[in-house]
């Protein structure tokens, strides 16, 4: 007989609690034993503080296996017959199965309270005069393994992430023989502690993040180099109640870059392009433009929207981007490749740009990108090439935070992945079924 939904989530949020009980018994454990050992020493009684440091590190043993233990129960509730019989599936995997527990949530619209990811403000320790830059989003694609020792489930887009580790992501430059070719690495601390151990935990793993030149899947003219009046080879651009040109004195980088010159806020620049590659249903990619003011619009916006698909509407994501200064800028989003046609059809990247406000002198686009998103502790992230080359050594640090959702930290610690969520206290499943 299959269990209830309410059954499911109640049962596992005391296996939560109890999991939670072990890890929070370890800092408790250990203070008492060095407040103890101190106390005892200071008096000259050494002869019963001996042995005690060993004894307590016997018992934190302990908890270590009682919190492997419920992290099994958590997996034996999971595949138990009683709960499979909820779902529709006729292949048992955890993949599987937890996409069965998500979407029966949103088929049910239940939900768990949320626990957002947060990233801070990235800095950047300089080896060289390198001016690439890290970008990120914390929305999760269809098909990407989000976090180290997770699964990947299909997410509808958007889905903001859920899924990250506190502490410090780095991302170091450690090959950069020469302009175009770098690639950095994004790890977290240098030692892994799990989730449940008795430290505190840390970001472990590690992934490869090549910069963006070597991922770009624009591959012809992305930075605007090749113009023959009135148009630049490979694009079609309508840019409204715009004057097309070629720029040649303010490009970002190369040697040429596109100008459009005059716009009010109902014109909007529609680029487009065909891929020469596949792209992958459900993956995320990065869709963006390097640009800058001809002159500074104080208190104006380019509003931005980007499109993977047959340059229709397919999924898209928008950024708004101040127009009040004329060093660049970047202006992307991450965009979920989600194409209901044909796959054998060309796939399209579409960027549009229209001004906030009238009396905008002109705007500069340089470098266009498709890069394919890196995910890592619950984050995507590329590697945009700047004017000067990354250099080796060069250091991005990217803080992550998180806030709230007991049961949804439950399912990242134990599996990885997330449920449906709410951050409005109206969630089906409360976070006291696990405190």
């Amino acid at each position: 007989m299959a269990i209830s939904e309410n059954d499911f989530f109640t049962i596992l949020g005391k296996i939560f609690q109890a999991q939670n009980a072990y890890k929070a018994s370890f800092d408790t454990f250990t203070t008492n034993r060095e407040e103890l050992v101190q106390e005892l020493v200071d008096v000259d009684l050494d002869a019963i503080a001996d042995g005690l440091s060993n004894s307590v590190s016997s018992h934190i043993a302990g908890l270590t296996s009682g919190c492997s233990y419920f992290t099994a129960k958590a997996n034996e509730l999971l595949f138990a017959p009683e709960n499979l019989d909820r779902f529709p599936i006729t292949s048992v995997s955890l993949q599987n199965v937890l996409q069965a527990t998500y979407d029966t949530m949103v088929a049910g619209a239940s939900s768990v309270n949320q626990g957002l990811t947060t990233v801070g403000s990235i800095t950047k320790s300089a080896a060289g005069a390198g001016t690439s830059d890290i970008i990120y989003s914390t929305v999760l694609d269809k098909v990407s393994v989000p976090v180290t020792g997770g699964v990947a489930l299909d997410y509808p887009f958007p889905t903001n992430s859920e899924l990250g580790a506190v502490g410090n992501v780095y991302a170091k430059c450690t090959s950069a023989d020469a302009a175009g070719s770098e690639v950095l690495t994004l790890f977290g601390s240098a030692t892994t502690v799990g989730p449940f151990e008795e430290q505190a935990e840390t970001i472990g793993g590690s992934a490869t993040l090549p910069c963006g030149d070597l991922q770009n899947l624009i591959e012809s003219n992305a930075g605007f180099e090749t113009y023959s009046a009135p148009n630049f080879t490979g694009w079609t651009i309508n840019d409204a109640g715009g004057t097309t040109a070629q720029e040649t004195s303010l490009m970002f980088r190369g040697s040429s870059a596109l100008r459009i010159n005059t716009l009010a806020n109902a014109d909007t620049i529609s680029l487009q392009k065909t891929l020469a590659v596949a792209l992958t249903r459900g993956k995320g990619y990065f869709v963006g433009v390097r640009f800058r003011s001809v002159a500074a619009e104080v208190g104006n916006n380019a509003a931005w929207t980007f499109k993977l698909g047959d340059g229709t509407s397919n999924a898209q994501n928008t950024a708004s981007v101040t127009l009040n200064s004329t060093s660049y800028q970047l202006a992307y989003a991450l965009v979920v490749y989600n194409k209901g046609f044909s796959l054998t059809d060309p796939s399209v990247v579409t960027i549009e740009m229209s001004p906030t406000a009238d009396g905008v002198d002109g705007v500069i686009i340089d470098d266009a990108f498709v890069i394919p998103a890196t995910y890592f502790n619950g984050v995507a992230y590329a590697h945009i090439n700047g004017s000067t080359k990354t250099s080796l050594g060069d250091l991005f640090t990217v803080p992550i935070t998180r806030t709230g959702g007991v049961i949804q930290e439950g399912f990242r610690k134990n599996w990885g992945v997330q449920m449906p969520s709410v951050n409005d206290a109206s969630e089906t499943y409360a976070d006291t079924l696990a405190t």
